[in-house]
């Protein structure tokens, strides 16, 4: 599992996030900002995809291609941010294991 999604599971969990109170999104929205530096401190850096298997982190693919998206985990915990469903300092109080 990505760090995105685990991420999302513990917020669950904490209860920070109620997934039966969540509208649908669509993930246009998701993407207006795609490099988001707190999230990514907060999500990709302890991601064990990000080395080998992330191309949206990639130091190797450099423009990054139009095409390349992040994780479905990233996707939605930007959505849940900039739809004021949750808060990014509840991003700081993550596990990471």
């Amino acid at each position: 599992m990505c760090q995105g999604a685990r991420a999302v599971a513990q917020l669950v969990k904490k209860g920070h996030i109620d997934p039966d109170g969540l509208p649908f999104f669509s993930k246009s929205q998701a993407l207006e900002a795609v490099s988001d530096p707190e999230l990514v401190d907060a999500i990709c850096q302890g991601c064990p995809f990000q080395a080998e298997d992330c191309d949206f982190q990639s130091q190797t693919v450099s423009p990054l291609p139009s095409d390349i998206e992040p994780c479905g985990g990233y996707i939605l915990l930007r959505l849940l941010i900039l739809n004021r469903y949750i808060d990014p300092s509840a991003l700081k109080a993550l596990n990471h294991d």
